[in-house]
């Protein structure tokens, strides 16, 4: 019998190959935010506008596609435009005649309507390449400020003038190999940097086009993927993405595309090779604390769960969100739906969890579209049912509507309304982790608190720590 780990693999393996076929291999491809914000700005015509021209005009080696929403709200719909070997273009404020002459001017003649651009409405001048320096604390500590200088020099002696644009980014969590820097559009990463390697760099990288193969940075994590997309506008340069670190970039309702960047591995690393003791030490090790608002530790939660002896146990996702213009969860829902259902799996087996819920309002029809159909897809490739990955491990999942109570997003009253009964908090003790949903131990986590979990195992509780506070680790949306 095959493992976990090798059952992923090939599956991967296929979903890369469809993708290659489908979208890799075409010379530029597009995608259209399509959240609900994007939406309600006009993003479906701006799509519908685009596959017409597409069609019209019988071009066959370009691809589109949606994604999530990016978070730069107030210029959306966006369209960003990926050619090979080119910075990838955003454009804002998009509708159908501004895509009409995006087409034809960028996706036919080559050349980007910069009127249109992200880069001009964020300030940004035209740029052939962009060095994204890292900006955390440590790096500066590391004279980053003195790389930086040396490297407006170097561009300046050798003729990139104007030409590269030099920006900061957010802490790349990998300080003991600062100073660091990211180059688009090549998407090669430099570690430990001096004055002297910034020279070097523009010399036989830039104008070589040769990378310098000993100062590149060969090891990546799966957090903050959003930024080779993103990073190069400074206002999303300098955000590290983890819960949100694939929303923008792969199509929401497509499990190959999730597969194609890590996901499901750490769901079939800990099937394959964690006891469920493990990984609850690996969440206290990581000092991950529940992101719904009451912060509580949630190995610590888990681990009550784990200790209960009981024929069922449940664990629910908490996708109330009943605070007033807070979108953390359907952004998270609407842009990477997968990433919380294996959140879900390795919490159920951590906990002994052979059931999982989705408790979400149904004022988010869009997320539950998604998250539908995330959990109908896992089931089909085997992530869910009888036996996950092949693994003696069962776990299933189903979504529960809530009507929009805000009292429910308390974790006793969810748990009344999943019951059938009015939706009221009941006192606590006993907590749900010893006696929940049906009298049965029960763990509820937050949407965003599941979707840092695959980062912790596979990026592991020690990098995790390393990012936020002392009491509070990793990042908050």
């Amino acid at each position: 019998m095959k493992k976990p780990l090798d059952v992923l693999a090939d599956m991967r393996k296929q979903a890369v190959f469809r993708l290659f076929e489908s979208k890799f291999r075409a010379r530029m491809r597009i995608t259209v935010g399509s959240a609900t914000c994007e939406n309600a700005a006009g993003a479906d015509a701006v799509y519908a506008k685009l596959a017409d021209l597409m069609a019209a005009h019988g071009v066959k080696d370009v691809s589109i596609g949606r994604v999530g929403c990016a978070g730069k709200c107030d210029m959306e719909p966006v369209v960003t435009c990926i050619g090979r070997g080119e910075i990838p273009v955003k454009y804002a404020l998009m509708n159908p005649e501004k895509m009409e002459k995006v087409f034809a001017q960028h996706v036919l003649g080559g050349e980007q309507v910069y009127e249109f651009s992200m880069r001009r409405l964020t300030g940004a001048g035209p740029a052939e390449r962009v060095i994204s320096m890292c900006g955390g604390k440590t790096c500066p500590r590391r004279a980053a400020g003195a790389v930086e200088d040396a490297f407006k020099a170097a561009l300046e002696k050798h003729g990139f003038g104007g030409r590269v644009a030099l920006l900061q980014s957010a802490c790349r969590g990998v300080c003991e190999d600062g100073p660091v820097a990211y180059v688009y559009p090549d998407g090669v990463a430099y570690e430990r940097l001096t004055e002297e390697s910034a020279d070097r760099i523009v010399r036989e990288h830039f104008i070589g086009g040769n990378p310098v193969a000993e100062l590149a940075r060969h090891s990546e994590q799966i957090m903050n993927r959003f930024q080779p997309v993103f990073g190069d506008i400074a206002f999303f340069g300098e955000q590290l993405r983890v819960t949100l670190r694939n929303c923008g970039v792969i199509d929401p309702e497509s499990l190959d595309e999730y597969l194609a960047v890590d996901g499901y591995e750490a769901a079939a690393r800990v099937l394959q090779s964690c006891a469920p003791e493990h990984v609850v030490e690996a969440m206290k090790k990581s000092g991950l604390r529940g992101r719904g608002g009451g912060g509580f530790p949630t190995a610590t939660k888990w681990g009550f769960a784990a200790q209960q002896k009981s024929d069922v146990k449940y664990i629910i996702c908490n996708a109330d969100e009943g605070d007033p213009g807070a979108f953390m969860d359907r952004s998270t829902i609407e842009g990477d739906p997968h990433t919380i259902v294996e959140g879900m799996i390795i919490g159920g087996y951590a906990t002994g969890a052979n059931h999982g819920y989705v408790y979400i309002r149904a004022e988010y029809p869009l997320a539950i579209r998604r998250i539908e159909k995330a959990i109908a897809d896992a089931r089909r490739a085997g992530f869910l049912g009888k036996g996950v990955f092949g693994s003696g491990f069962d776990f299933d999942i189903e979504v529960r509507l809530g009507a929009g109570a805000f009292v429910c997003g308390e974790e006793t009253a969810l748990i009344h309304s999943i019951e059938g009964k009015r939706g009221m908090p009941r006192p606590r003790p006993p907590y749900p982790s010893v006696c929940g949903l049906w009298g049965k131990p029960t763990v509820i986590n937050n949407v965003e608190t599941f979707a840092n979990v695959p980062v912790v195992i596979l990026d592991g509780p020690d990098w995790f720590a390393s990012v936020g506070t002392q009491t509070s680790k990793g990042t908050k949306v």
